[in-house]
């Protein structure tokens, strides 16, 4: 892929180049600088796609790594807050109902 790359920049460099030496020395229309400048899109239509595919994969996996990242960190949270309401719940600060709400909604996050 970059093999291809260079080649274009280097085809494209020597068209403007052209361009350049038959606008100084012949004085030809500026309107031929249509030419590197076409062929700059072409180039990029070519290469774009390619650099599109490894984006997209690595884009996934770090979406995947990240959504990973966050539900443990959530299921963690979740059991450290289970331990907590059980300590509220023997100490009476909480009642069964209360505890047994808060019980389903961790145990549904831990799952």
């Amino acid at each position: 892929m970059f093999k291809s790359i260079i080649i274009h920049c280097l085809v494209g460099g020597g068209l403007f180049l052209l361009f350049v030496f038959f606008y100084d020395v012949y004085h030809i229309p500026k309107d031929f600088i249509a030419v590197p400048i076409l062929y700059g899109l072409l180039a990029l239509a070519d290469i774009l796609p390619k650099l599109n595919k490894p984006m997209k994969t690595a884009v996934s996996s770090a979406s995947e790594a990240i959504s990973s990242a966050v539900q443990e960190r959530e299921s963690k949270k979740a059991r450290q807050d289970l331990i907590e309401y059980k300590k509220l719940f023997d100490e009476g600060i909480l009642s069964k109902e209360e505890y047994e709400i808060k019980v389903d909604t961790l145990k549904k996050k831990i799952l």
